[in-house]
């Protein structure tokens, strides 16, 4: 099946971590988006720009339509969610590397000609465009969200003997960042068309995979046709232009390039090794292993032309601009600690943190009992406030892990989840009581659980309001009435 596959247009979707999910959240929510509504998006946008910077190649806003089928609003909202990890050349988009742990590293040891290559990741087998399911009389458009969706299940099912087993929606959709209605609706679309069978097994089920047939195939998009030039069946070829060797401490460098490239390529080349400190065993350690792949990208029909100088070049500028951005990076850091030292600087952290206190909805504000009671009093015994906050913070705790109950997350997730959305709760009852903030008079308890509530009904879709009457009639031992899920 992947062989078959192979023949058709993909990319690789790379694996992302619950960083990249909370990084993305928090540009969502400042640019007044939902925070978890379709993740995917973003996630794709970055992976087909990570896959041509490998090839030091940018994308228009409609490159970016054209290849990945997303609409140009999707796109043009995804990128600006992007924060940090695109950046413009030309008036067109090209990804660097991203913040650190954005992405899963995979575990192969081996130096990686780019960035991109550490990450590990999916293959996405893009649709083809105007692509139909079919069945019993009836259509349905075979969209990004069904190749995504078969993709990965192919994955998976690869690592089982070509069966995914205790599969659910709500996982398959955290995964691709997903709805899970979506993924559902996904699925049942991939079992009409006969891609796979789905099993029921309590509340999971077991995805088998049928072979695919012709029609199958035609879902997906065929790799375009490039016609073989004579530098692809002799991808490196002994470059006839002589050589003027200089009598410096770089002759021997140039002599291990001849044979392969112009000379404006090996003194370009010259150039990055003396900015990375690299001897001539380095040098010809490099110049083997991007010979041994630029060949293996002419062999699978990747480039077409056999440029090996330039590829050469490229490569090593690319560490050189990790090298540079990593010492920018360093001297950054000296220079805000040297700062910091300063009697300027330390009346800025001061400033700082003190807007960071009165800011319950600032990324780097923690919500505690200081920053509870700098806003709401519960009782005039300063011993008593703080039970109060305890036993309101508890029983919040308590009312979400109910919430999250019927969704059977695995135990590390659920306690995850708990704490995210606790916080988020609590800040953003703190906001709007903000203007209590250190002021003579404070918020009464009612009122923060009223706040509360307010949050939990506009935001957590789903979740009763924390002041819910509970099944028996009775408030929760801290006079808070928490509703039973």
């Amino acid at each position: 099946m992947l062989e078959e596959l192979k023949k058709t247009k993909h990319l690789k979707l790379l694996t992302p971590t619950a960083r990249f999910t909370e990084n993305i959240g928090i540009v969502r929510q400042a640019n007044n988006q939902n925070r978890q509504k379709h993740l995917f998006h973003e996630r794709l946008v970055f992976s087909f720009l990570a896959f041509r910077s490998r090839k030091n190649l940018t994308a228009s806003l409609r490159e970016i339509c054209r290849e990945t089928g997303l609409h140009p609003n999707t796109a043009r909202a995804a990128i600006g969610n992007l924060t940090g990890a695109v950046t413009q050349q030309g008036g067109k988009w090209i990804a660097v590397e991203p913040p650190e742990g954005w992405f899963r590293r995979r575990t192969v040891a081996h130096p990686f000609e780019h960035w991109s290559d550490s990450y590990s990741y999916t293959t996405l087998f893009l649709p083809r465009k105007g692509a139909k399911i079919l069945h019993e009389g009836k259509s349905r458009k075979f969209g990004l969200n069904h190749a995504a969706v078969f993709s990965l299940i192919l994955s998976r099912s690869r690592q089982s003997g070509g069966i995914v087993r205790n599969f659910t929606f709500a996982g398959l959709a955290t995964m691709l960042g997903l709805n899970s209605k979506t993924v559902k609706t996904v699925v049942d679309d991939l079992v009409k068309v006969g891609l796979v069978h789905r099993e029921a097994v309590g509340r999971s089920s077991d995805l088998i995979l049928f072979p695919l047939t012709d029609e199958h195939l035609a879902l997906f998009q065929p790799t375009p046709k490039r016609e073989k030039s004579v530098s692809a069946e002799q991808p490196v070829q002994p470059t006839p232009t002589a050589y003027i060797l200089k009598g410096d401490d770089y002759d021997d460098y140039r002599l291990v390039c001849k044979p392969l490239m112009p000379q404006k390529y090996a003194e370009e080349a010259i150039r990055s090794a003396r900015r990375l400190g690299i001897d001539i065993d380095g040098f010809e350690a490099r110049l083997a292993r991007a010979r041994k792949c630029h060949e293996n990208n002419v062999a699978s029909g990747k480039v077409t032309t056999g440029n090996f100088g330039v590829y050469f070049t490229r490569w090593l500028q690319t560490e050189v601009d990790r090298r540079e951005r990593q010492e920018r990076q360093e001297q950054e850091i000296e220079r805000h600690q040297a700062y910091q030292e300063t009697p300027e600087g330390k009346a800025a952290e001061a400033q700082r943190r003190k807007a960071i206190a009165a800011d319950p909805l600032h990324r780097e504000h923690t919500v505690s009992e200081q920053s509870i009671l700098a806003r709401v009093r519960f009782s005039e015994a300063p011993l008593m406030n703080l039970r109060e906050v305890d036993k309101f913070t508890a029983a919040l705790r308590r009312h979400i892990k109910e919430y999250l109950a019927p969704k059977h997350l695995p135990t590390q997730k659920e306690v995850d989840a708990t704490a995210t959305l606790h916080h988020r709760i609590l800040a953003a009852a703190l906001k709007k009581l903000n203007h209590y903030y250190q002021q003579s008079v404070l918020a009464t308890g009612d009122q923060f659980r009223e706040a509360i509530d307010d949050v939990i009904r506009q935001h957590v879709e789903g979740m009763k309001p924390l002041g819910a009457k509970a099944a028996n009639g009775k408030g929760a031992e801290t006079g808070l009435e928490v509703a039973h899920a």
